[in-house]
């Protein structure tokens, strides 16, 4: 009842009346609530909030974005569900804000989070004699696509604002939704938004599938056109495999067709059936009685009925440790075409199939789904054999270097595995970063970083159980006698516990150690000392100390101190300046694998 009575009519290019953002049980001394306003117009969604009171105070220096937990106005665009007049699991969020005071914005992606877009960015105004704010930005349709008002002319929409006032968090939306700012949450409440088309005069064409994973039944399209004057229009319609090639035996097909002035609808459909699986774009032209043209396209999947049971067949034929990166490949593909919200781009989907045949057709050739260069993700089992995921980077001539040197490299963040190992390979794609000493040892070292998993990560006991289930997969999956390990500052203590338990299998240790070189707060020195222990005889052990981390925090200092007096075999202690960032761990993981015996 509430979304339906706060439901909004927008005319094209007309600004609808203010509407409040409503603080909800906040209290009234707030002054002037929040109040907001929407256009439609063809780039995109307008709006405007103006701000009064406390409300405006979120200006600083020190000012976070609003996905850092700053302030900010969090939008949900969102395609009704037919289960649902209000809420939506088809839906785009989108937020805005100031970061250190300049106005940002960004959009969230399901599987790589908030992801800052300059077109997002809102212009903010501050009246200097009330205090008054006014933030107004833009949602592009672009940022929404295949969705666009002209073909989806009922959209779901929700706003929700947070500010912080002194130390204090108020909160204001205009359709209560306790997952506001829970972006990853599947399901978001919205008020309808209905757009009345035949108020759009402006010359366009916008297209629309009826889904966009494909079987064996016709795939409906229908495309909208608004035409400045009545007369004959060519249409050019032509679908496309992956590498634009056309598909259509005689190629692209043109036919004519009379438009009003005005709105037109034009329905077909098209027949898939005979293509092979894969990924194709549906592509329209036209070309207005005025003479001016519009294009549309879209990307559509086709799946064959043997997809599933082909790939199947294939991934059993794998090698037993190679396996279990095939059928996770496999089970992520099976999950989205499970769960692709209708419409919504199968590319990823693609992807991850294009990726899957990838590693599959390789095994099928050298009996191995290693790459010759470059990276992939593989997959081991984790204590409790769960599916654990590691980003993997083999330097392009590993395979006629030497004996496979696996470097496996903690880290005990989540999320920056990709950059690491971006900022890694550039170290051999340009040489000049290896120092003088290029390439002095003997074996060729291969990268591994496994992914942190959630809440093991800080946990002593819970890490060192991960980092033994991968080391035990590392020596399987590369039939390697030793293994190379570096521990980044938290996880530098599970490495250093690692090789006492196993010390036969490690080649070398690197440690870095910052601030949050923690991993036994409060011990005693005592207490270290018995942690440390067996002391691991004959493994070179590099220990970098980021002084200005170690000085501001941590047991580096202390733990450093407790190796030497108990006997490792620690080379010369190295002094880093400057912060223990990713292009210092990326930087210095490559020069101390290539310098190991």
């Amino acid at each position: 009842l509430m979304s339906s009575e706060k439901g909004l009519t927008l005319d094209s290019d007309q600004w609808t009346s203010s509407f409040i953002l409503d603080p909800g049980n906040e209290t009234t001394t707030r002054q002037t609530p929040p109040q907001m306003r929407l256009r439609w117009q063809p780039t995109g969604l307008d709006f405007e909030l103006v701000l009064a009171g406390d409300w405006a105070d979120m200006m600083g220096d020190k000012t976070l974005a609003p996905w850092n937990g700053g302030p900010g106005l969090v939008i949900t665009l969102a395609v009704p569900d037919v289960v649902s007049p209000f809420e939506s699991r088809s839906h785009f969020v989108l937020a805005f804000g100031l970061e250190k005071s300049s106005p940002v914005g960004a959009a969230f992606l399901p599987r790589a989070g908030w992801q800052r877009i300059l077109e997002l960015d809102p212009v903010i105004r501050i009246d200097e004699q009330d205090g008054t704010m006014v933030m107004a930005g833009s949602v592009p349709w672009q940022s929404i696509q295949p969705f666009h008002p002209l073909v989806d002319s009922r959209l779901g929409f929700n706003a929700a604002l947070r500010v912080l006032s002194g130390s204090e968090i108020i909160k204001a939306n205009l359709l209560p939704d306790p997952r506001a700012f829970a972006p990853e949450s599947t399901i978001r409440r919205f008020i309808p938004l209905t757009f009345r088309t035949a108020s759009e005069s402006r010359e366009s064409m916008v297209g629309k599938v009826g889904r966009s994973l494909l079987g064996g039944d016709p795939l409906d399209h229908k495309k909208t056109a608004v035409s400045s004057e009545k007369g004959h229009a060519v249409v050019t319609i032509d679908f496309c495999d992956n590498q634009e090639n056309s598909v259509l035996p005689g190629g692209s097909s043109s036919f004519s067709v009379e438009l009003e002035q005005g709105f037109n609808l034009i329905e077909q459909q098209a027949d898939f059936s005979a293509l092979k699986s894969g990924l194709y774009v549906v592509r329209v032209e036209m070309t207005f009685p005025s003479g001016r043209g519009a294009v549309w396209s879209t990307m559509v999947l086709q799946l064959d009925h043997q997809w599933h049971a082909q790939f199947t067949a294939r991934v059993a034929n794998l090698s037993p440790t190679q396996r279990r990166t095939g059928e996770y490949f496999l089970k992520v593909v099976e999950n989205a075409v499970n769960n692709l919200p209708n419409r919504f781009n199968p590319g990823p989907i693609a992807t991850t199939m294009a990726d899957l045949d990838l590693i599959l057709t390789r095994s099928e050739q050298t009996g191995n789904i290693m790459p010759t260069s470059g990276s992939m993700l593989l997959v081991y089992p984790g204590p409790g054999g769960q599916d654990r995921l590691c980003t993997a980077y083999f330097p392009n001539d590993y395979q006629t270097r030497g004996p496979i040197n696996p470097v496996l490299t903690l880290t005990g963040s989540r999320g920056l595995e990709t950059r690491l190992v971006q900022r890694l390979s550039r170290s051999y794609e340009y040489e000049g970063h290896l120092g003088p000493e290029q390439k002095t040892t003997s074996v060729s070292p291969v990268y591994l970083f496994p992914h942190t998993e959630p809440g093991t990560g800080q946990v002593p006991a819970l890490a060192l159980a991960e980092a033994e289930a991968c080391l035990a997969w590392t020596k399987l999956f590369f039939d390697a006698e030793q293994v190379s390990l570096c521990g980044v500052d938290f996880a530098g203590g599970t490495a250093l516990r690692l090789i006492g338990r196993n010390p036969t299998m490690f080649r070398g240790l690197q440690v870095m150690a910052g601030r949050q070189l923690d991993p036994w707060p409060q011990a005693t020195r005592e207490f270290l000392a018995k942690n440390l222990q067996p002391v691991p005889t004959g493994i070179p052990v590099t220990w970098i100390d980021f002084s200005q981390e170690t000085d501001l925090g941590g047991q580096g200092p202390l733990i450093l101190e407790v190796i030497q007096q108990l006997g490792y075999d620690l080379q010369p202690v190295q002094t880093a300046r400057g912060g223990l960032s990713l292009s210092q761990v990326a930087d210095r993981v490559v020069l101390w694998a290539e310098s190991l015996p």
